[in-house]
């Protein structure tokens, strides 16, 4: 792995409930903590398979983090949220942890 390809900035956020105004339970997200990612944008296949739509994207992350990454966690990219949908733990070199996102409305 290179250093060099965690350049981008991501939110890990839990989803809550709080009271809002009125005193009714509304779902939230509250942050959780920031990493460094390498986002993997779709190949030339997955995007031509979407027709174009694609709404999933892969996240590379270091796979210490301050926090466990669980899959009901939701990623903030570029003003997106992304549910997480799927975690692959690298056990033979330990280093990566892939995360599959698919964009969703919040």
């Amino acid at each position: 792995m290179e250093i060099g390809q965690l350049d981008t900035r991501i939110t890990f956020n839990k989803k809550v409930q709080r009271k809002d105004d009125n005193g009714e339970l509304k779902k939230v997200l509250a942050p959780t903590f920031s990493c460094w990612a390498e986002v993997r944008r779709a190949t030339a296949k997955e995007f031509k398979e979407a027709e174009g739509r694609s709404t999933k994207i892969t996240f590379a992350v270091r796979q210490q983090q301050q926090k466990k990454i669980e899959t009901d966690m939701v990623i903030t990219f570029e003003g997106g949220n992304f549910e997480v949908v799927e975690t692959l733990p690298d056990y033979r070199k330990k280093e990566l942890f892939l995360i599959k996102g698919e964009l969703v409305e919040w």
